[in-house]
């Protein structure tokens, strides 16, 4: 029988951050989006304090400086870089993982319940002493209760590993609202809770006819992984479904040159982490928006889809121009833009050939890969990224930490 364990890192980008400043052990943190001046991660005394997700920075003003929070600017470059070490050590434990996200990573345990506990604790052991990162795993019978059992892990266990047993599913499930399981949104939640379903036993309890009458088939698939059928599989995808970037601007800008020079960017980093990848990508989509709180609203997106799925950014930039002038109107006060590229797929030998059909595009392609990647993003750029990072760029960056696994500049100092 396979047994699902979720190993989720704790309050990962706060934990990058502790890594290299142990000073900041038992500190209250606050991890921030670079430009709209949201918290992305709180550590456990920040939550403590009340202060929610996704809060704007302005409103907890006063709290944050009474109690002395300590404020970062989000560094993406360093906690891509520790979730691939991560996902990495975890693979050593495991043969069968699926990376979920950044910070979370579905594992295939195939021994018994002991024996699952104790490995479990090994990872969680050995991610802390190796890396610097603390995580809580949860073990069940499918990807839903091992989710469940996460949480249970998080904040109800010393050891932050929880084996979610047949025997004590009910218990568990019953103390666990519905409105907190994996898939279920505030809106099937409140549709379920009008029928008298509010936590997870009730869900899992329900006739299955009526749920499917209510849900559709998820709402099926739902009821059937709280009873411990493992319906959702693993995914072994290797890389990302897409790639989006994007960025909120600290001022907002009118000036059409300045947005394409915003895009153009977002299309050089999306297209560097193409070919690291090694994937080629067939649909490219635009997106600029003045934001929900401007007095006049604007929202347009554009995609093209490409004959031939490819990785060379010259090719992304000059779409990305015309998709950005087919939405852009004039006399709005635009607060954000981003680009996403999907339709990702392998990139054979054959098909980067024939991308880059002028020799020279090819050898200057990959003599900037190789730079970047040994000396750290955005040694060599385009002209577009100078502007970009001149007129744009926000000035909260002086906030975030250094890149110290990606940048030979940024190396950890230590003196002994």
């Amino acid at each position: 029988m396979k047994w699902y364990g979720l190993i989720d890192c704790d309050n990962f980008y706060v934990s990058c951050e502790r890594v290299f400043d142990p000073s900041l052990e038992n500190v209250p943190v606050v991890v921030f989006s670079n430009n709209d001046g949201c918290i992305i991660a709180r550590s456990n005394e920040v939550k403590a304090l009340g202060i929610p997700m996704g809060a704007p920075l302005f409103k907890y003003k006063d709290i944050i400086d009474r109690k002395g929070i300590k404020l970062f600017s989000a560094n993406f470059s360093l906690y891509g870089d520790m979730s691939k070490r991560v996902m990495e050590t975890i693979s050593m434990f495991v043969k069968d993982m699926e990376v979920y996200s950044i910070d979370e990573a579905f594992v295939n345990f195939r021994e018994m319940s002991t024996e699952m506990y104790n490995m479990a604790l090994k990872i969680r052991v050995a991610l802390k002493k190796w890396l610097g990162i603390p995580v809580s795993i949860g073990i069940g019978r499918s990807k839903t209760l091992a989710k469940i059992a996460t949480h249970i892990a998080k904040t109800r266990t010393g050891s932050h590993v929880f084996l979610l047993l047949e025997d004590n599913e009910p218990l568990v499930l019953k103390d666990y609202p519905v409105g907190e399981v994996w898939g279920v949104g505030k809106q099937t939640k409140k549709l379920l809770s009008r029928f008298g379903i509010r936590n997870t036993l009730d869900l899992r309890e329900a006739n299955i006819r009526f749920i499917r009458s209510l849900l559709g088939i998820n709402g099926v698939k739902l009821v059937r992984e709280v009873n411990g059928e493992a319906v959702i599989g693993f995914e072994h995808r290797k890389f990302p479904k897409s790639i989006t970037r994007s960025r909120s601007f600290k001022q907002p800008i009118e000036d059409i040159n300045l947005l394409e020079a915003a895009i153009k960017r977002y299309v050089e980093m999306a297209t560097e982490e193409l070919r690291r990848y090694n994937l080629c990508a067939g649909r490219l989509a635009v997106y600029i928006s003045t934001g929900e709180y401007a007095e006049r609203k604007y929202s347009r997106s554009a995609e093209r889809k490409f004959e031939v799925a490819n990785a060379y950014t010259e090719e992304f930039m000059k779409i990305s121009s015309l998709l950005l002038k087919r939405i852009f109107k004039g006399g709005y006060r635009y607060k954000k833009a981003g680009i996403i590229l999907s339709d990702l797929s392998p990139c054979t030998n054959k098909v980067f050939s024939d991308l880059y059909e002028n020799r020279i595009n090819r050898i200057l392609t990959e003599a900037v890969d190789k730079i970047n990647s040994k000396w750290g993003k955005g040694t060599v750029s385009s002209v577009f990224s100078s502007i970009y990072k001149g007129r744009i760029e926000d000035e909260e960056r002086r906030r975030a930490s250094f890149h110290y696994t990606t940048s030979w500049k940024e190396l950890v100092v230590v003196k002994a």
